[in-house]
């Protein structure tokens, strides 16, 4: 049972599609080499999807497996493919992972980015945690000097991808590493149709990216102009990129050709990457971040990582708080102390003078927590935030889940305007200024991303995983509801919710406001908040955006119960 109930399996073999009739032209292209597998004639209703976006939240529930993508429905139906094939779930999750990178051509995702994950092991009943988040630069040693207008090589971090999905792999994964990337040389090589939300950022990115012959080349056709939405892009350069990787594994962007492709392109541009920043990168096995709340374990990606942190200092708060005693989410009084113990939990990360990974204990919760109540708290700092990002969670007949979240936490393929043999090359240490400078040269870099476990009597009973510009308020508000209401997730995103705080406020006062959806709030609910003292501002749908994709086992029957929001085009599959 999938999302698209009309859908036959797809197969991995070599086998020219029937494809939409703006994909058609695929079919006319050279046949691909057997290392990367085609679609069969089902891709079609997924490659519709990935044009849609907007849409409410889908959800569904199963028996077996279940894998949920914050995008690309093309991505996530590769890795349900996975699950039935005897795949695990790190086969399936990084296999969609791969493929989503392709489907939105290296723009909010990259090769080039990072990748961090939580998961369980069923045969051994543990929690993992993977960082494979960017490293800084050996040689960046005034990085408070990196341009932020002009491009420059100097805002290029050291990428954790690849590594990551080849210690995943490593580790959990049962089938091929090669056949992980076979979806993805698959879109690379006989193309998809180019993504309309994708196109409106190439108009607006155009002289960036292609102002060197690689990304001309990329993006522009024959006849110089570039690609509309529904033409059909190819990317061959990418799929011989991915081609090698699969076949030599990740040491190919490490140490092989490719990362000396980099190094030389980025050095060029002035910054100061070297060989030695992408050989010595290793990808972090840690002990999770971990707290309970109120009987349940809750496990986030180990230190350093920021989002987790948030996370656990949060509930944290929220256990001394008790919020369950303000009523159900949707009511003001629940919503405002939400609101105001996730920004506690922000402020106390962001002004941690302690080493990362020292987690707020059950005495300061209660200080902060009295603060709160007394109306005490005002927080300015900007919000923590991770854009462009997607993420995966996957679920495997065996009990195996994992939960991953890729990204290149800058802007649409970001501003250094490099391409690496196909691959984009983001700008991540342009925003990152002050953190890049407070973790020093040669360091890893805390990530923002926060995919999270919620476990009962060592059991997961809820893996889940929120992207964009939202992630402390979205996830924070699931988990509330998952533990607190017992909520489902596809109920869960049918309320409304707190979507952080102003990204680019113009103003102190803007700084202070909270921004919900267009139709979230009554406005009795919004008097009511605002006379408890919480700015509120209202945000278009698309704005401030921040996808979340959860599944939820029951733990007395094994029923698999995901949804996904489908802003951005999120969808679920199971069986």
């Amino acid at each position: 049972m999938h999302l698209f109930a009309s859908c036959s399996k797809l197969r991995f073999i070599v086998i020219v599609p029937a494809m939409l009739a703006a994909a058609r032209m695929a079919a006319e292209a050279p046949v691909p080499s057997e290392s990367a597998a085609a679609f069969a004639a089902d891709v079609a209703p997924y490659l519709s999807a990935e044009a849609v976006k907007g849409q409410p939240p889908v959800g569904l529930d199963s028996s077996h497996a279940m894998i949920a993508g914050a995008t690309n429905p093309l991505a996530v139906h590769a890795g349900y493919e996975v699950l039935r094939r005897g795949g695990t779930a790190v086969d399936a999750a990084l296999t969609t992972a791969l493929a989503q990178v392709a489907l939105n051509d290296g723009a909010n995702v990259s090769y080039a980015g990072v990748l961090v994950a939580v998961g369980f092991d069923a045969a051994t009943k543990r929690v993992y945690s993977l960082n494979a988040a960017y490293n800084t630069v050996r040689g960046e040693t005034s990085s408070l000097t990196i341009p932020v207008e002009e491009r420059s090589g100097r805002m290029v971090l050291v990428p954790g991808f690849m590594a990551g999905v080849q210690a995943l792999h490593d580790r959990f994964g049962k089938l091929p590493f090669p056949d992980l990337f076979a979806p993805a040389i698959w879109v690379a090589e006989h193309g998809v149709p180019f993504d309309n939300i994708l196109a409106d950022a190439l108009r607006s990115q155009a002289k960036i990216v292609t102002r060197t012959p690689e990304g001309a080349r990329i993006f522009k056709k024959p006849d110089g102009s570039l690609y509309r939405a529904g033409e059909l892009f190819r990317q061959p350069d990418l799929a011989a990129t991915l081609r090698a990787v699969a076949r030599e594994g990740a040491g190919y962007m490490y140490h092989g050709p490719w990362a000396r492709h980099c190094v030389d392109q980025v050095q060029a541009a002035g910054g100061k990457l070297a060989l030695e920043d992408l050989e010595n990168y290793r990808a972090l096995w840690s002990e999770p971040a971990r707290t309970t709340y109120h009987g349940f374990a809750v496990a986030g990606v180990g230190p350093p990582n920021l989002g987790s942190e948030i996370q656990i200092d949060a509930l944290t708060i929220a256990e001394v708080a008790d919020l369950r005693r303000f009523g159900k989410p949707s009511q003001p009084e629940a919503l405002y102390y939400r609101v105001q113990i996730r920004r506690a939990a922000e402020a106390e990360v962001h002004n941690r003078a302690h080493r990362p990974g020292d987690l707020i204990d059950a005495g300061l919760a209660q200080r902060l927590w009295d603060r709160i109540a007394r109306n005490e708290t005002r927080h300015d700092q900007a919000p923590v935030m991770t854009p462009h990002t997607t993420s995966v969670v996957a679920i495997d007949p065996q009990g195996n889940v994992v939960v991953l979240l890729h990204t290149i936490n800058t802007f649409a393929w970001g501003t250094t305007g490099i391409f690496v043999d196909g691959v984009s090359i983001p700008d991540s240490a342009r925003i990152q200024r002050d953190a890049v400078a407070k973790a020093g040269p040669g360091s890893r870099l805390p990530d923002p991303g926060c995919p999270l476990l919620v476990l009962h009597g060592g059991k997961p009973v809820l893996a889940s995983a929120a992207t964009g510009y939202a992630i402390p308020a979205v996830m924070f508000g699931h988990v509330l509801d998952f533990v607190d209401s017992a909520t489902k997730p596809l109920p869960s995103l049918q309320m409304p919710y707190p979507r952080g705080r102003r990204v680019h406020p113009a103003t102190r006062a803007e700084a202070q406001e909270e921004v919900f959806g267009e139709g979230d709030l009554s406005t009795a609910t919004i008097e009511r908040l605002r006379a408890q003292g919480l700015s509120i501002a209202i945000g278009r749908r698309l704005e401030q955006a921040s996808e979340w994709v959860g599944i939820a086992i029951d733990a007395s029957s094994g029923t698999l119960s995901g949804a996904a929001s489908r802003g951005i085009n999120g969808s679920v599959e199971g069986f």
